[in-house]
C-alpha cells in the first residue's frame, strides 16, 4: 500500500553500540534495553528504547514488558 508506514521488525538488543551499530548497517533497526547514558539510546539505528533503571530490580517485569512491545 503506497504511504503506509513501514512495519518492518525491529532488533531487541540488550547490549552495546557493538550490536546495535551491525544491525543497522545491515538495514535492521533495533529496540534497546539500556541505561539512561547508555550510547545505544542514541543511535540513529536505534527505533526506541526502555530504561534498564526502571526493570534493574525486577528482571520478571523486564520480561513481560517485552513480551507486550
Amino acid at each position: 500500500m503506497r504511504g503506509a508506514p513501514s512495519r518492518k521488525a525491529l532488533a531487541c538488543v540488550m547490549g552495546s553500540m557493538e550490536l546495535v551499530r551491525p544491525l543497522g548497517l545491515a538495514g535492521i533497526r533495533s529496540a534497546v534495553v539500556t541505561r539512561a547514558s547508555g550510547a545505544s539510546r542514541y543511535s540513529r539505528f536505534t527505533e526506541t528504547a526502555l530504561s534498564w533503571e526502571d526493570f534493574s530490580e525486577d528482571v520478571e517485569k523486564l520480561v513481560d514488558a517485552l513480551g507486550r512491545f
